[in-house]
């Protein structure tokens, strides 16, 4: 368990009274496909860009736009009444790599495709 998570689980045992509680917990950010998700040139073909995951043939993950999560937080804040107690999992929408590529290629004009990376 990491760090997030052993916070997350420590707080979730507290009582919501006299101090009210509420955990954000999100996934990864859409923002990250500019940078630490953004396809890479396969080494055995460089014109062909590879999403790597290890989440199989059609394989999937949550993303959250980074605008949406700073809307759940400040609905966390702005509803204390509704919020208290709860840890909420946040996420813009679930992504199929094998879709993530699709749309890449369609449009940038660049092939692409998902290498499965085998954990």
């Amino acid at each position: 368990m990491d760090a997030k998570a052993k916070v997350a689980t420590f707080i979730a045992a507290q009582p919501t009274s006299p101090m009210r509680w509420s955990i954000l917990t999100s996934c990864m950010y859409m923002d990250m496909l500019y940078e630490m998700l953004a396809p890479h040139p396969l080494d055995s073909d460089p014109s062909v860009l590879a999403f790597s995951a290890p989440l199989g043939p059609r394989g999937s993950a949550p993303l959250i736009d980074l605008d949406d999560f700073g809307k759940y937080a400040r609905w966390v804040f702005d509803t204390p009444e509704r919020s208290t107690g709860l840890n909420l999992h946040v996420a813009s929408e679930e992504v199929v790599w094998a879709d993530l590529a699709s749309t890449f290629s369609e449009v940038t004009g660049k092939k692409a495709w998902v290498l499965e990376v085998l954990g």
